[in-house]
């Protein structure tokens, strides 16, 4: 699941970039799930820094859209951005905030499913750490996008899936290692969770998915200084 805001107050604009979306997911067999605003303001106000991509229209009525995603820049460093614009010369800022690209209106399929291509490669780049488990009958590639939570008993680690649970007698600091930087965090001694799953935090519980887990009282303040960096940078 991919998750995309489209910034743009042209109504025309939105349908025509969600009709390409829903053409590029049949495509290519990925989900779209669609945010929009139609003003810079609010969508800066109210962002969460759960975006995967944004579409920022640069001529947007009050703050531009190359201002607004230099706001949304300071805050979220892996959002991909993309600018669209009927203009290509306004787009030439787009490096200051580290854009991917900038699509010229009106949107045509297959520079749109290029630029497609290049925005899920860098997703999945930030995504998808793999790590090798040695299970009892051999060894499984697991991509961090997989996991929900590293459970630990003893040197026994359960990595929780959204399939079935996988197995290996190993210590937790290795999944630990291996995802460092890669969106998870450790809120108890028995537990690494990855922070893309996190639906509810009260400081003695967390809830991953739909299991709620204990957070230890010595590690309750680094976890939450670590998940409201991953949400708001």
């Amino acid at each position: 699941m991919i998750k995309v805001c489209i910034v743009e107050d042209d109504s025309a604009e939105q349908e025509r970039l969600r009709k390409f979306l829903k053409l590029y997911g049949e495509a290519n067999g990925c989900e779209f799930v669609i945010s929009a605003y139609t003003q810079a303001e609010p969508f800066i106000e109210n962002y969460s820094c759960d975006f995967d991509i944004i579409f920022f229209d640069i001529e947007l009525p009050g703050t531009d859209g190359m201002s607004a995603a230099k706001k949304i820049r300071e805050r979220d460093d892996r959002v991909v951005l993309i600018f669209v614009t009927n203009v290509a010369r306004l787009a030439i800022d787009g490096y200051s905030v580290q854009a991917l690209d900038y699509i010229i209106k009106p949107i045509e399929k297959y520079p749109f499913f290029a630029t497609m291509d290049r925005a899920r490669r860098k997703i999945s780049e930030y995504r998808n750490a793999v790590i090798d488990v040695h299970t009892a009958t051999g060894t499984v590639l697991l991509k961090s996008e997989e996991i929900l939570y590293i459970e630990a008993f003893g040197h026994k680690l359960v990595y929780h899936t959204e399939g079935d649970d996988v197995f290996e007698w190993a210590a937790l600091s290795k999944p630990e290692k291996i995802f460092e930087g890669k969106g998870f965090a450790r809120c108890h001694k028995c537990y690494l969770v990855n922070l893309r799953y996190v639906k509810n935090f009260t400081g003695s519980e967390v809830t991953v998915g739909n299991r709620v887990l204990k957070v230890s009282y010595n590690r309750a303040k680094e976890f939450s200084r670590i998940l409201n960096e991953y949400l708001c940078k």
